[in-house]
C-alpha cells in the first residue's frame, strides 16, 4: 500500500510539474553555454503551436539550448521573437523560453538604394503585406508597393499592387493580380544581371553597362507555378515608354569624366500581351534554366506598336571543386521592325566580349557562349577558356551566317567555382552563392584589324 501511494505521489508531483500554472515543463539533456546541465525547460506566450511541438524541435538541435533554440526556430518558423533565459531556482538551472508568434497579417518591407547615370543615387522603400487564415496556413493573398526617388534626375517612381493566392487558386499552384506603377526598366538584362555589379560598376568607376527607360501604366498577371519547378506566366500590359536622359556623370574615381549617354528609345504607348514559360533542373552542382517567352502587339490593341517576338534562353552550369561548364544559346525571332527598346543588342560586356559594346542591333538574334574553367596550382587561380558567337539582323534584311561575329578569348578567375556552392534562380537568371568572385577576360575577335579587348566582371557572366 505504501508503495503504491509513493507511486501516486510520483505521478501527481511529475503532473504538477508538468502543467501547473499553464506552463511546459520537461526532464532535459540541455546544457548551457558553460556546460551545464540544464534541469527543466519552461516554455510560455505559445497560442497556436503547442508545447510539444516546440519540445519536439528543440529535440531536434543538440546539447547547447541556444543552439537548439536556434533550430526549434527554423523547424518552427511561427514565432516573430524568441526570448530565452536560464535561470537558477532550488539549485536547479531552468530554462525560461518566451516566444511570440507572428500575426496573421505579415509585414515586409526593405530598403530601395540604386545608383545609375540616370538617376544618380535612387533611394526608397519596398513594402509587402501577406495576409492568411490562420498561422501555419499560406497567405491567402498580398498588397505590394513601392516609393523611390532619383536625387539627381528628381523623377519618383511607384508601384502599387494586389495578388491572389488563396482558396481555389492555392489549389492548382496559381496567383493573379494587377499593379499599376512607374518603373525605369532596363532594355536587355542578360547583358548585366547582377545589380551589385552594376552599382559597383556605376558608382566607382562609371561603368554603367545598361541602358535605361521608363514604363509607366498597368499590368495584370496570372502566374502558375507547377511541379518540377516550372512556372507559367501571362501579362496583359498597357504603360507608355519614354526615355531617359543621362543626369549624373559622377563616380569615385572618375569624377571628371563624362560617361556615356544613355540611348534614347522609341516612345509611344504599349499594349501588348506577354506569355512566358520556364523551368530549372538547378542543384548544389549546376543545372539547367530555360525559358521561352513572346510578346505580341498591334494597333486593334489601341498600341502604338505592331509587332510578335519571340525569345528563347537555354543556361546550363555545371560547378566541380577544381573545374567548371557554363553554357548560354540564346534565340530571338520577330514579325515586324521592332521598337529600339525590344531591339537586341550585341557585342562588348556580356555578349561578344572581343567586340565593341553595343555594335550591333537587330530584330533578330541567335547568340552562344562556352566557358570552361580549369583551377591551376597557382594560388587556386582558374584559367578561363571561352568562345562568343553571334548574329543579329534586321526584319526586312536577308540572312547572311557569313556576317556572324566570332570571339574566342582567355581568362584569368579568381575564386568562383566549389562543388558545394549554391545554385538557384534569382530574377529568372542563375545565381550562384560561391564566395569572393573576379575575373579579368582577353577576348580577340575574329576579324582582321581587330585589337584585343580586356574586360573585368564580379560576378558570373550568366
Amino acid at each position: 500500500m505504501e508503495t503504491y501511494s509513493f507511486r501516486c505521489l510520483i505521478l501527481l508531483y511529475t503532473f504538477i510539474m508538468t502543467f501547473c500554472n499553464g506552463y511546459a515543463v520537461a526532464m532535459t539533456h540541455f546544457v548551457d553555454k558553460n556546460h551545464n546541465p540544464i534541469d527543466d525547460v519552461i516554455v510560455d506566450g505559445n497560442r497556436e503551436i503547442t508545447r510539444y511541438e516546440i519540445l519536439k524541435a528543440l529535440d531536434m538541435g543538440p546539447d547547447n539550448i541556444g543552439t537548439a533554440i536556434k533550430v526549434m526556430r527554423a523547424v518552427l518558423p511561427y514565432f516573430r521573437e524568441v526570448k530565452w533565459r536560464v535561470v537558477k531556482k532550488d539549485n536547479r538551472r531552468i530554462a525560461h523560453i518566451h516566444v511570440v508568434e507572428k500575426g496573421r497579417i505579415q509585414y515586409k518591407r526593405r530598403p530601395v538604394i540604386a545608383f545609375n547615370r540616370v538617376h544618380g543615387w535612387r533611394l526608397g522603400i519596398k513594402t509587402e503585406a501577406s495576409v492568411a487564415r490562420n498561422l501555419r496556413s499560406p497567405a491567402l493573398g498580398k498588397i505590394f508597393g513601392e516609393v523611390s526617388r532619383g536625387f539627381s534626375s528628381g523623377r519618383w517612381n511607384y508601384q502599387l499592387g494586389v495578388e491572389h493566392t488563396g482558396g481555389w487558386w492555392k489549389r492548382y499552384g496559381l496567383h493573379i493580380g494587377t499593379s499599376i506603377y512607374r518603373a525605369t526598366d532596363v532594355r536587355d538584362r542578360d547583358i548585366l544581371p547582377s545589380n551589385g555589379e552594376q552599382v559597383t560598376a556605376a558608382l566607382f568607376y562609371g561603368g554603367d553597362m545598361r541602358d535605361y527607360y521608363q514604363r509607366s501604366g498597368s499590368e495584370i498577371f496570372l502566374h502558375w507555378a507547377a511541379k518540377n519547378r516550372r512556372h507559367f506566366d501571362l501579362r496583359l500590359r498597357d504603360e507608355y515608354h519614354s526615355s531617359l536622359d543621362k543626369h549624373s556623370d559622377w563616380s569615385f574615381f572618375s569624377r571628371k569624366e563624362p560617361k556615356q549617354d544613355n540611348l534614347p528609345i522609341t516612345e509611344g504607348r504599349l499594349k501588348s500581351v506577354m506569355v512566358s514559360y520556364s523551368f530549372n533542373t538547378l542543384a548544389k552542382a549546376g543545372g539547367w534554366l530555360n525559358d521561352f517567352t513572346v510578346e505580341h502587339s498591334n494597333q486593334r490593341l489601341s498600341s502604338d506598336f505592331h509587332f510578335t517576338v519571340g525569345q528563347m534562353r537555354l543556361r546550363y552550369i555545371y560547378l566541380a571543386d577544381n573545374s567548371f561548364l557554363n553554357f548560354r544559346s540564346k534565340a530571338g525571332v520577330s514579325t515586324n521592325c521592332l521598337p529600339i527598346q525590344r531591339k537586341f543588342i550585341i557585342g562588348g560586356f556580356g555578349t561578344l566580349r572581343g567586340y565593341r559594346f553595343r555594335e550591333f542591333m537587330g530584330d533578330n538574334l541567335l547568340l552562344a557562349n562556352v566557358e570552361f574553367g580549369r583551377k591551376t596550382t597557382f594560388y587556386g587561380v582558374f584559367l578561363v577558356f571561352f568562345v562568343d558567337a553571334g548574329y543579329v539582323w534586321d526584319d526586312s534584311s536577308p540572312i547572311d551566317f557569313d556576317d556572324a561575329k566570332i570571339s574566342p578569348g582567355i581568362a584569368i578567375q579568381f575564386g568562383g567555382s566549389r562543388r558545394d556552392a549554391d545554385v538557384n534562380v534569382r530574377r529568372n537568371m542563375i545565381s550562384i552563392s560561391s564566395g569572393a568572385f573576379f575575373r579579368i577576360n582577353f577576348a580577340q575577335a575574329l576579324e582582321s584589324g581587330r585589337k584585343p579587348i580586356i574586360s573585368t566582371r564580379l560576378q558570373w557572366m550568366f
